[in-house]
């Protein structure tokens, strides 16, 4: 089970290193799947479309953890372009 399902703090270990980011971002493809944990086995959450603006808290591996609409989940960090 992941930690955004939870909201308890984050325990960190060498093989799983988290870096906190605080940046902004857009989704750059058609539709991005937003999970509730950093796998394309986690259950998705929503869907966002190009260019919706996102804000990275974390990365975890390949994956951001992010916050949008309220809300927060987890995008594979290829389907996001960092603000400039």
């Amino acid at each position: 089970e992941s930690f955004a399902n939870k909201g308890s703090s984050i325990t960190t270990t060498k093989e799983n290193a988290v870096k906190i980011i605080k940046k902004f971002a857009f989704i750059n493809v058609n539709a991005a799947n937003i999970r509730f944990g950093p796998s394309i086995k986690d259950k998705i959450v929503t869907v966002l479309k190009k260019g919706e603006k996102i804000e990275i808290l974390s990365k975890h591996n390949n994956w951001y953890y992010i916050t949008f609409h309220g809300r927060k989940g987890y995008i594979y960090n290829k389907l996001v372009k960092m603000e400039k």
